[in-house]
């Protein structure tokens, strides 16, 4: 029991994913694919994702890429390190399906180049990537005996 209320969940998932891989163009491959999701708790949701890589000239690559995936996030089980604190546990609800807590989604873009280069008879290569999430859950927590508090982040 945490903040005075049980909190039980079961979660059914049935999923469906289309991929299409374009790779005939000499120096372009691109990959698109879909995922639709029926969640017992969450409705149904659209996942898309998208690639495409060019290579202008050899050892080198321009990418660009983007997709989105959800997570119903178990707190209980990700936060077990909390129940061995003895801190009450509150759970913030914004009306979400959830424990009251709304799924988390992320959104995962990049744009990057890549460079191949030896160096000191050393092969080598550069490359960043970035990623956005939404709808994270955060867990509050201070020093003492402060409650633990789970929340979604907007």
């Amino acid at each position: 029991m945490v903040d005075g209320g049980l909190y039980q969940r079961t979660d059914q998932v049935v999923g469906a994913f289309f991929e299409y891989t374009y790779d005939s163009l000499e120096k372009w491959n691109i990959v698109a694919g879909i995922r639709v999701d029926r969640h017992n708790n969450l409705g149904t949701f659209l996942t898309p994702r998208f690639h495409a890589r060019y290579t202008p000239w050899e050892r080198s690559a321009l990418r660009f890429s983007f997709g989105q995936g959800r997570k119903a996030a178990n707190i209980f089980a990700e936060n077990q390190t909390l129940f061995a604190t003895n801190r009450a546990i509150q759970v913030q609800s914004n009306g979400g399906s959830i424990y009251g807590l709304r799924p988390e989604k992320a959104w995962n873009y990049g744009l990057s180049f890549r460079q191949g280069y030896t160096l000191f008879n050393k092969q080598g290569d550069l490359l960043p990537l970035t990623t956005i999430e939404r709808n994270s859950k955060i867990r509050s927590l201070s020093i003492g005996k402060q409650p633990a508090i789970f929340a979604s982040i907007t």
